[in-house]
């Protein structure tokens, strides 16, 4: 078994641009184990996903913030001796407490804070170069992971569907339809979607299924 774990960001949204590169990752080799760190916030986002064999929680900023928690959490990542680390996330900080957890390849883009720490580093394009799917797919393809595959699956559990199916039936809408749903949240402004482009993109949807 080839244990890689990836160290992925903090938000949700991020998280689900990652996943195209996750699976180019647990692809690339049948005998790949993948694991991957980040906060609990965004477990629900690959729970389910069969691309991910283990989800780790840490967060440097909350239940991983002081130096205790730290070694605490250095030393169960050493159990688990995994053979590659790649990093999506930017932090100076993970890279340096990930590389305390004595795994022999670390990889990443290159950057001036923490490119000793890494094995093999890929020129970093800028990560407002491009989509940032795209940003992460290219960062895994030239480490040798060749899969160039741009999608994204979101899995669910049974009970979820029966609580979805439940939820539609208080409303009264038909399960039999085509039913279409946006989610418009964000956390702050500057990733919110201005209104009235959800305008434009309902009444688009609507003549187009009329």
């Amino acid at each position: 078994m080839h244990k890689i774990l990836i160290v992925n960001l903090n938000w949700v949204g991020d998280v689900l641009f990652t996943i195209p590169a996750l699976k180019a990752v647990k692809k690339a080799r049948e005998d790949i184990f993948l694991a991957v760190a980040l906060p609990g916030r965004c477990r629900r986002i690959l729970e389910f996903n069969p691309a991910v064999d283990e989800i780790i929680e840490f967060d440097e900023r909350n239940q991983h913030r002081s130096l205790i928690a730290r070694a605490r959490f250095i030393s169960e990542i050493k159990k688990k001796k995994f053979a590659k680390v790649i990093f999506f996330h930017r932090s100076s900080t993970r890279v340096i407490i990930f590389s305390l957890c004595k795994i022999p390849e670390r990889e990443g883009y290159c950057r001036s804070k923490t490119r000793l720490f890494l094995t093999k580093c890929v020129p970093d394009p800028g990560k407002d170069s491009m989509h940032k799917a795209q940003y992460f797919l290219n960062l895994v393809n030239a480490l040798g992971y060749p899969l160039k595959e741009m999608s994204y699956e979101f899995y669910v559990s049974e009970e979820e569907i029966k609580i979805a199916l439940q939820l539609l039936r208080e409303f009264e809408v038909n399960v039999e339809d085509k039913i279409i749903c946006l989610h418009p949240g964000a956390n702050w402004k500057p990733k919110m979607w201005p209104l009235n482009y959800y305008i434009q993109l309902i009444n688009a949807i609507s003549a187009e299924v009329e």
